[in-house]
């Protein structure tokens, strides 16, 4: 009965965390975008349903599940190459995917405050994760490892974007769709929602595809 009381209380948080450690796919090698997608959206969905406070809590624990296990091949370097005991190892990776994670946990409590009607996820949330990762690449000296951006290396034509945003304007690109797959969500898929949401995501992604084509071109 205890489990099932905390499971039910904390469900949410559960099921955000695990949605950190899914979108891991996203990023190289890997590069499944819609896997990161989907678990970006799982995200934001569930930032809409709770305070600003529940709200920083879900971003850390997405940062420390998509940190967790981003950053677990450290764990080979640090013992097996490092020598460092592994119950070591394992702390060090803890601590340093908490940290990270802190600057899930600054998106989580703002979304809501930038955000407070549904209609302005698509525009409040990408921005607002790419402030948040630029902070994360720059104070005490940056640590820009796992930026979503990464995750559209393979994609040559979107990637020409950076050029106009470096890999932040990457980022954005990868947590608009999310944002406005939430937003449908939200609305209950209803169709003018799927339709009107899908072709503004499809138009946007074209234009990126388009530029990048021309860059290369041009090139």
């Amino acid at each position: 009965p205890a489990l099932a009381v905390f499971l039910q209380a904390w469900r949410l948080e559960l099921t955000v965390f695990l949605a950190g450690m899914v979108s891991v796919r996203g990023l190289p090698p890997y590069h499944e975008q819609i896997v990161m997608i989907l678990g970006l959206a799982v995200l934001i969905r569930s930032i809409t349903l709770v305070t600003w406070k529940r709200g920083a809590r879900l971003g850390f624990l997405f940062g420390l599940g998509h940190h967790l296990l981003g950053f677990s091949w450290l764990l080979t370097s640090l013992n097996q190459h490092g020598g460092i005991w592994i119950g070591f190892a394992v702390l060090i990776l803890a601590l340093l995917a908490a940290t990270m994670a802190v600057y899930g946990a600054v998106f989580g409590g703002l979304l809501r405050h930038l955000a407070p009607r549904p209609g302005l996820l698509p525009l409040a949330a990408p921005s607002l994760w790419g402030v948040s990762e630029w902070l994360r690449s720059t104070l005490f000296s940056g640590f820009p490892w796992n930026l979503v951006g990464y995750g559209w290396s393979d994609q040559i034509h979107i990637l020409q974007m950076a050029d106009l945003g470096g890999v932040f304007l990457l980022s954005w690109f990868m947590v608009f769709p999310a944002a406005m797959l939430a937003l449908i969500w939200i609305r209950g898929f209803h169709r003018g929602a799927v339709l009107g949401g899908g072709g503004l995501v499809l138009g946007v992604v074209l234009v990126a595809v388009g530029y990048g084509a021309w860059r290369i071109d041009v090139l």
